[in-house]
């Protein structure tokens, strides 16, 4: 027997590792930015800089002026003008367009169900012109274009295709379309329509009635089942089903004939895509399409699929004439994560450009072929480009620009940096001059070097005992924010405000307090890393990456520029919109799925606790369940995590302490270990409670930051737990948060930290690696012996320098909260063990804007 301290390390994975290496993310205006997720970013061209989310970019006919659409407003640059001239707006969502003359451009108002019309050059309002009439409300104008006076619009709310006189300023016409229609286009002739119908599903409201009160405390179905397609009764209320996904509504494209008047009448549909279930290179599609972008140009119909990574062809009847597969290279080819978007085409017809928006790049393609001739590099998330008139230069918007940057007075922008004074993310446009042939080969190699695509030497190692992962995952915190003062980090001791020495800075105090010393411990005994960031940018899409799904369009759309939740089961559209509330639905799975399909197909079987269920607008606030949850409309959950999740488990509910949710952990477990002789391999946990909200002396809460310290108490808690337990020997554990939420951090406004913990994690060890999120998920998938899942997870860099082959046992004890800070013995009430009383109070929401301004402030006013 070969004794345990000298067992090798055994190899596995592809040897991929993000190209940044050991640098740290650093935005670098004219030069190499470093993005969060490892990866650089080099923009050819000149960058014009608008407000964030950037989500459209669109060139007059003259080709004289350029506009980018994006949150707030739009940014014209234009020739006669050639600094930025920024507009303001009401809620701005991406359908714009110039009228055929280039007098007049079109804006959708969004939420507002309007359609404005501004005078050129000047950009005067002239008219806003609502299609909220003849009985229709909540309408939310997604994509626009123009034909003479008349403008075609689709509404993605009320699911129809919008005819409106622009001189007339009102709707003439309304025709359905399928479910979420997304984007529009014209025919050359201006003889048919097309709409890509992104949405698979149309959801209702659940009843309230009998023992429901405002909700289910669990989704009612799984999807896909028997239940999710006809329906179920939960606690005497009918929840109805949601059919099933082949319906022609559902991910499809509609062609609509115009006739003499323009009028439009449905003329044909069809799927676009992989439908669900069908094969695939990763084995029957998890999830659908997601057709997104739409171009008609030379008698063709093209159509990007952002989750299958396809682009397809079409003549004007909608017969398909070639699929094209785009894949940057061999070593990723069976690998999602390319997402193509946007579209546009040389005035010749010949070359068709298609934004790559998971690769920072653009495709260059052989319209005719179907070839991929190469990729030129983009900016951060590519999703909008147009050709411009003369065919010389290309405009490319890019949603995230180039990225963030610190955050904190002590890292204020500096006035040499191109974007000063613009806000926190400047959205980017892209002008670049149309590359050769010749210049597209070196800009293809580099596309691949700035995403790590090349072959690579190095695969990961890790001790073969590790038999169990635990993950653990917390909310909205930087590096910097818990961690600045610890030693031997890169890190800024004034932005700590919850760490060791942490502050208090309300009530007209500012002293400084252990609030979080679990944490640091846990980094003093075990290993942390400090190159560590969030790709999201908060906790929708947060949620998302933590259960290794990048986010599609679909859920990048939704969520940043998105059309509001309303429960108007009329308004199908809206009942989509999940804010910052951080779980799946059908129409966010990824052709390949998900870390509970990857692990599931792989044969580990997993628990979870407090993931999964937090669909739309979920109340919880008033909760009547141990869940914490309300589930107002009838979502399904996947499947495989249906059945491993215990429902007994809180999701995000500030009104729960978290050293309650460990009990409740701890109880379930054991039962499950009855139940199965065994605990699960894997084990995902969700302690919500350190994102905060407001003071409640009451129950043991006199702070904001005693959330936090009820968080660090549970976290304690819980590893001492597992570390006491007979599968200690072989387990690793990692923590980390879901975003960085509001938290200064001198490095990037998107570090955060991850922990690893266990018997071979390196004994107080800072790790300097460059990693993201999608680190954890590799490492997990490598130490249970599986491939990559996506391009996502394939690319990053795993956590194996955190580990060694020679074990530690020793568990680990926690540090009990200092009582000035958080008091459980307040929090806890004997006679009322299941916090019925707790749970009808009003709960924050994640990431509550108004709640994260308070945040900024405290801390802002007490320096």
């Amino acid at each position: 027997m070969i004794p345990l301290l000298l067992l090798p390390l055994f190899p596995i994975g592809s040897g991929f590792r993000c190209p940044a290496g050991f640098e740290v993310a650093k935005v670098v205006p004219g030069g190499t930015s470093v993005l969060p997720n490892g990866r650089f970013l080099t923009p050819i061209g000149e960058r014009l800089y608008t407000g964030e989310d950037l989500w459209k970019v669109v060139c007059s006919p003259d080709g004289a002026t350029v506009v980018g659409i994006h949150d707030g407003g739009f940014t014209v640059y234009a020739k006669d003008h050639p600094e930025r001239q920024a507009f303001r707006s009401r809620e701005i969502a991406p359908a714009a367009t110039f009228t055929q003359d280039g007098m007049n451009l079109l804006v959708s108002e969004g939420d507002e169900g309007e359609l404005a019309v501004y005078s050129v050059p000047d950009y005067k309002k002239l008219a806003q012109i609502s299609v909220n009439t003849g009985g229709y409300k909540d309408s939310y104008l997604n994509d626009v274009v123009v034909r003479g006076n008349l403008a075609y619009c689709v509404d993605i709310a009320n699911q129809d295709l919008v005819t409106i006189d622009i001189a007339k300023s009102q709707v003439v016409g309304r025709v359905k379309a399928g479910r979420e229609p997304y984007s529009i286009a014209l025919s050359d002739d201006g003889k048919r329509l097309y709409v890509a119908n992104i949405g698979l599903f149309d959801y209702s409201i659940v009843p309230h009635s009998g023992k429901t009160l405002r909700g289910l405390s669990k989704p009612p179905f799984a999807f896909p089942s028997r239940e999710s397609e006809n329906g179920v009764t939960v606690d005497g209320t009918k929840v109805p089903g949601i059919g099933n996904p082949y319906v022609p509504d559902a991910q499809s494209i509609w062609s609509y004939d115009l006739g003499s008047g323009g009028m439009p009448t449905l003329a044909k549909q069809v799927k676009a895509g992989l439908l669900i279930h069908a094969p695939a290179d990763g084995g029957k599609s998890v999830g659908g399409s997601a057709p997104n972008g739409l171009l008609f140009d030379h008698g063709r119909l093209f159509v990007s699929n952002a989750n299958n990574d396809t682009v397809q062809i079409f003549d004007p009847n909608l017969k398909l004439l070639k699929t094209i597969k785009l894949s940057p290279s061999p070593l990723v080819a069976k690998l999602r994560g390319v997402i193509p978007s946007g579209m546009t085409m040389s005035r010749d017809g010949s070359r068709l450009y298609v934004c790559e928006s998971g690769l920072n790049s653009v495709a260059v393609i052989d319209s005719k072929s179907g070839a991929v001739l190469g990729h030129f590099p983009s900016g951060w998330f590519p999703n909008s480009i147009v050709m411009s008139p003369d065919g010389q230069t290309l405009y490319v918007a890019t949603q995230k620009g180039i990225g963030r940057g610190p955050r904190g007075l002590l890292n204020p922008r500096s006035k040499d940096d191109e974007r000063y004074g613009l806000s926190d993310m400047p959205g980017m446009i892209q002008k670049a001059k149309v590359p050769s042939d010749a210049e597209l080969k070196s800009m293809t190699e580099e596309v691949l070097r700035n995403n790590g695509i090349v072959a690579n030497a190095r695969p990961s190692s890790w001790p073969s005992q590790i038999k169990y992962v635990v993950f653990i995952t917390k909310e909205n915190h930087t590096f910097d924010g818990i961690f600045g003062s610890l030693k031997g980090a890169n890190g800024e001791p004034e932005y700590a405000e919850f760490g060791m020495n942490g502050w208090i800075r309300e009530k007209g105090k500012a002293e400084r307090l252990p609030i979080m010393p679990n944490h640091t411990k846990l980094a003093e005994q075990f290993a942390i890393g400090d190159n560590f960031y969030m790709e999201p940018q908060a906790s929708g899409d947060g949620h998302r990456w933590l259960v290794g799904v990048y986010p599609s369009l679909w859920t990048t759309r939704v969520f940043y520029a998105g059309w509001g939740f309303r429960a108007n089961n009329n308004a199908k559209g809206r009942l989509v919109s999940f804010g910052s509330n951080g779980s799946q639905i059908p129409e966010d799975y990824l052709e390949n799925g998900s870390l509970w399909e990857h692990l599931d197909g792989g044969g580990i079987t997993f628990r979870n606790y407090g993931e999964g269920f937090e669909f739309p607008e979920v109340d919880e606030g008033p909760a009547f369940s141990r869940s914490g949850a309300g589930e107002i409309a009838n979502y399904p959950m996947p499947a495989v995590l249906y059945k491993n999740t215990c429902f007994e488990f809180p999701i995000f509910n500030t009104n729960i302490p978290d050293i309650a949710r460990v009990d409740w952990f701890k109880e379930d477990l054991e039962k499950y270990r009855k139940e199965h002789h065994s605990i699960p391999r894997f084990i995902n946990i969700a302690l919500c409670n350190d994102h905060g909200t407001g003071p409640r002396p009451q129950w043991g809460y006199p702070y904001v930051c005693s959330y936090m310290a009820d968080n660090d108490l549970a976290l304690g808690r819980t590893v001492e737990y597992l570390s006491h337990l007979p599968e200690w020997k072989n387990m690793a554990i990692f923590v980390t948060q879901d975003d960085s939420g509001a938290d200064d951090d001198h490095v990037d406004r998107h570090r955060s930290y991850v922990l690893a913990l266990g018997p071979y994690a390196k004994k107080g060890y800072v790790s300097h690696e460059h990693g993201s999120i999608m680190s954890i998920i590799r490492s997990i998938y490598e130490l249970f012996g599986l491939p990559p899942n996506n391009m996502f997870d394939a690319l990053a860099s795993p956590l194996d320098d955190m580990f060694t082959t020679t074990p530690d046992f020793t568990p680990y004890t926690h540090v009990e909260a200092d009582p000035r800070v958080f008091k459980p013995e307040a929090t806890l009430d004997p006679k009322d063990p299941q916090f019925k009383k707790r749970r009808s109070m009003p709960s924050v929401k994640m990431d509550d804007p108004a709640f994260e301004e308070w945040l900024r402030k405290r801390k802002a006013g007490s320096r």
